[in-house]
């Protein structure tokens, strides 16, 4: 657990999965009394969930033993957190970050859940909103209502007091040459016809 705990410190996501994983393994093939299984699930459960991988986390809790899921609060919160999610519920979600009693472990996973869920909400609204009302971003990044001017503006969204509205300033992401995709797309064409006529 030593290494569960060092993982979650070091921000590894990823690699707090393949740890997950891993020891879910060898504990189906060899039971290990040492290893708190609360904790176990529940930071493999929030490390699906920070990484969006719901069908998994959804795969995940099936698997876990019934007399864990019903013993364990904390890892029924994670769960809620997940259904919630799944259904695009996300006010609750933040609600439940930040006021269930986690444990400083699954805490910080928690937090980090609804770090990168706002951060994905923010890039899909970037996308989707040429303008949006205060209150619906409120609801979508659980931020209260008095708080997301300021907010949005430091990512570069404008307010308009008259309409009580934010615009959404769009994410430049570094884009792919499409000329030269086109380009490489048109020789391969060449290539295959070539070769179909060889």
């Amino acid at each position: 657990m030593e290494d569960l705990k060092e993982l979650v410190d070091q921000d590894e996501v990823a690699k707090l999965i393949e740890y997950c994983e891993e020891l879910e393994f060898k504990l189906a093939a060899t039971p290990d009394d040492s290893v708190n299984l609360d904790e176990f699930y529940g930071a493999f459960l929030a490390a699906y969930l920070i990484q969006n991988e719901l069908p998994s986390a959804r795969f995940l809790w099936k698997r876990i033993p019934e007399e864990i899921k019903t013993s364990s609060e904390q890892l029924r919160a994670v769960w809620e957190v997940a259904t919630d999610l799944w259904q695009r519920d996300y006010t609750p979600v933040y609600y439940s970050v930040e006021q269930k009693p986690w444990t400083p472990l699954i805490g910080s996973l928690m937090k980090k859940v609804a770090e990168t869920l706002r951060e994905r909400i923010f890039a899909l609204l970037s996308e989707a909103y040429s303008s949006i009302t205060v209150e619906e971003v409120s609801n979508f990044i659980g931020v209260p209502v008095d708080r997301v001017a300021q907010v949005t503006a430091e990512r570069g969204w404008i307010y308009d007091a008259a309409t009580n509205t934010l615009q959404p300033k769009k994410i430049v992401e570094p884009g792919i040459d499409r000329s030269a995709s086109l380009g490489s797309f048109s020789r391969l064409t060449d290539l295959v016809i070539h070769l179909e006529r060889s």
